[in-house]
C-alpha cells in the first residue's frame, strides 16, 4: 500500500517535458500499427523529440534507431510516462493513474475500417465489469481519438465513453497509409514467392472463440481451378490463418505448389499489395482490401454458428457490397460470374450512402502536424 502511494506521488511530482512522447502498441508487443506509423513520420521530419516505446523484452529488437525502448512495466517506465508530454496508444493505456493536465493523450485504437463487429458500449452487458471500468477510465482522460471513416467516428461518440471535450479527429488511420502507397508488385512477388508470373488469391479467415473449424471447410482446389479457368492466368491461393488457429494449419489444409501457407510471413501489408482478390469471413482484413479497392468475397459457411457462439455482428454486415457465399458452390459461382465494373459500382454506392472514408495516405502527416501544434503550445 505504501509502495503504491509512493509510486503515485512520484508520478505526479515528475515534471512534464512537452517534447517527450511515450508510445504503447498492443500491450508491448513490438513496433507496429498506427503508433509506429506516427513515430516513423516524426523520425522522417527529424523533430527534436524524445521517443519512448513501451515494449516487452523479447520484442525490443523490432524498434528502429531513434526509438528508446522502455520496459512495459517498471519504475523507469513510471518515470518516462509521468514525464512525457504526449501519450500515444492503440489500446487502453494500461497505467493505473490519470494523466496530468499538461499531458496530451492520443488514442489511435487498433480497429478502424468496416466496424461490423460490435464492441465496447454496444456489448457492455457481455464484458467484464473490470474491463468496462478500465475502458471508461481510459476514455475519460483521452484528448484525441483518430477516426478513419464516418461510421467509426459515430461509434466512438456513441459507445466508447469519450467525454464531450475529447476530439474525434477525422484524420484517417496512420496504419492505413501504407495500404495506399505505390509499391513494386513484381519485385514483392519475387521476394515472397520467388516468381512474379502469378496472380494471387488470399484466403484470410479469422478465428472462432470456441475453436470450431466448420467455417474453414473451403474447397481451395476448386477455387484455384475456377480462377485459372475463368482468367487463363496462373494463380496461387495463399492461406493466411489468424495466430489463434495457427496450430491447426496442417490439419485444415493440404499445401502444395499452388495452395501455399503464408501464415508465417510477418508483413501482412506486402501480402495485401500483391494479392488480386481476398476471400475472408468476418475478419477485419476485409477493411484493408476495401480501402485498396480490390475484390472481396465473403465465405461464411458457419454464419449462424458464429453469430450464436462467437461474436456479435452489427447490421452493417448485411450492407457490405461484397459477394456473400454460404457454401463452396456459391463461392465458385461468385467467382465465375464476378464482374469488376459491377462490383466497383456497388462499392461506390456503398461509399455514397453508408461509408465515408477519411483515408488518403496522409493520416500520419496530419497527426504529427497536430503533435507539433500541441508541443508548441
Amino acid at each position: 500500500m505504501l509502495l503504491e502511494f509512493l509510486k503515485k506521488a512520484i508520478f505526479y511530482i515528475c515534471p512534464v517535458h512537452k517534447n517527450w512522447i511515450v508510445f504503447y502498441s498492443f500491450n508491448g508487443r513490438g513496433y507496429g500499427d498506427s503508433p509506429a506509423a506516427i513515430a516513423n513520420e516524426i523520425l522522417k521530419r527529424k523533430l527534436p523529440y524524445k521517443l519512448f516505446w513501451r515494449v516487452n523484452d523479447k520484442d525490443k529488437s523490432s524498434l528502429p534507431e531513434g526509438i528508446i525502448p522502455i520496459a512495459n512495466f517498471s519504475f523507469s517506465t513510471l518515470l518516462k510516462v509521468a514525464s512525457s508530454g504526449i501519450w500515444i496508444s492503440n489500446v487502453k493505456n494500461g497505467f493505473p493513474w490519470k494523466k496530468k493536465k499538461q499531458q496530451f493523450y492520443i488514442q489511435t485504437w487498433h480497429g478502424g475500417g468496416l466496424p461490423i463487429k460490435q464492441v465496447e458500449g454496444q456489448v457492455e452487458e457481455f464484458l467484464s465489469k473490470d474491463y468496462v471500468a478500465e475502458s471508461k477510465r481510459d476514455s475519460a482522460q483521452t484528448n484525441m481519438i483518430l477516426a478513419d471513416n464516418n461510421l467509426i467516428a459515430e461509434l466512438y461518440k456513441d459507445y466508447f465513453w469519450y467525454p464531450p471535450a475529447c476530439e474525434i479527429a477525422c484524420t484517417g488511420l496512420p496504419n492505413h497509409d501504407k495500404l495506399l502507397e505505390k509499391v513494386d508488385v513484381p519485385s514483392l512477388k519475387t521476394k515472397l514467392f520467388t516468381r512474379n508470373d502469378i496472380r494471387i488469391a488470399l484466403y484470410a479467415p479469422t478465428f472462432r472463440d470456441d475453436r470450431s473449424t466448420e467455417g474453414y471447410r473451403i474447397d481451395l482446389e476448386a477455387v484455384h481451378r475456377k480462377l485459372e479457368e475463368r482468367t487463363g492466368d496462373n494463380w496461387v491461393v495463399a492461406v493466411r490463418l489468424h495466430p489463434n488457429v495457427r496450430d491447426l494449419e496442417d490439419k485444415l489444409f493440404r499445401f502444395n505448389s499452388h495452395i501455399v501457407n503464408v501464415t508465417s510471413i510477418p508483413d501482412l501489408g506486402s501480402l495485401l499489395h500483391i494479392s488480386d482478390l481476398l476471400i475472408t469471413d468476418y475478419s477485419s482484413v476485409m477493411s484493408d482490401f476495401f480501402i485498396m479497392r480490390k475484390p472481396v468475397f465473403l465465405f461464411v459457411l458457419d454464419l449462424e454458428h458464429y453469430l450464436s457462439n462467437c461474436r456479435t455482428i452489427g447490421p452493417l454486415f448485411n450492407q457490405l457490397p461484397f459477394p456473400r457465399c454460404i457454401n463452396n458452390a456459391e463461392l465458385i459461382q461468385a467467382i465465375e460470374s464476378f464482374d469488376y465494373s459491377s462490383y466497383q459500382a456497388a462499392v461506390d454506392a456503398f461509399k455514397r450512402n453508408v461509408f465515408i472514408s477519411y483515408d488518403d495516405g496522409h493520416a500520419a502527416e496530419r497527426v504529427v502536424d497536430r503533435i507539433e501544434a500541441v508541443v508548441g503550445q
